[in-house]
C-alpha cells in the first residue's frame, strides 16, 4: 500500500471515529493503537495526526501527544452564534423555494398541533400562530 493511500485511509478512519464519538473530548489518540487497529505502520498514522493537529482537528500536548480538543464556553458561544445565522438563512431559503403542496402540508401540521394544544388545555388562546396563516 502506498503511503498516500495509507494516509488517506488513516485520515478517513480517524475522522469517522471522531464523528461517531468513539473518542470523547480530552481523549488521547494513541498512534500505536490506531496503527494496529488499521493494520498499518505507524508512519502514515503519525503523518495524519500531525496534519490533523495543524488543521485544528486535534490538539497536541507535550508528554501527552494528540488528543481530542475540549470545547470551552467561548467555543460553544461561537458554535451557537454560527448556528443561529445558518439556520435563519436556511429557513429563509426554504420558505422562498417552497412549493404550494409543501406549504399546505406545513399548515396542516400546524393546525394539528393547535388542535392537540386545545385538547390538552381545554381552551384556545389567541397567539400569533393561531391568528396567522401561511400564504
Amino acid at each position: 500500500m502506498r503511503i498516500a493511500d495509507a494516509e488517506e485511509r488513516a485520515y478517513s478512519s480517524i475522522l469517522d471515529a471522531i464523528a461517531a464519538q468513539r473518542y470523547a473530548p480530552g481523549d488521547h489518540l494513541s498512534e500505536a493503537k490506531i496503527a494496529e487497529d488499521l493494520n498499518m505502520s505507524r508512519t502514515p498514522v503519525r503523518n495524519v495526526l500531525k496534519k490533523m493537529t495543524a488543521s485544528g482537528i486535534l490538539e497536541y500536548s507535550r508528554n501527552i501527544g494528540c488528543r481530542i480538543p475540549q470545547l470551552t464556553p467561548h467555543d460553544m458561544e461561537n458554535v451557537f452564534s454560527t448556528r443561529i445565522l445558518l439556520e435563519g438563512q436556511a429557513a429563509e431559503s426554504a420558505a422562498k423555494r417552497a412549493a404550494r403542496v409543501e406549504i399546505e402540508r406545513l399548515e396542516d401540521l400546524l393546525e394539528k398541533g393547535r388542535k392537540k394544544r386545545i385538547t390538552r388545555t381545554g381552551t384556545r388562546r389567541a397567539t400569533p400562530e393561531s391568528t396567522s396563516r401561511c400564504t
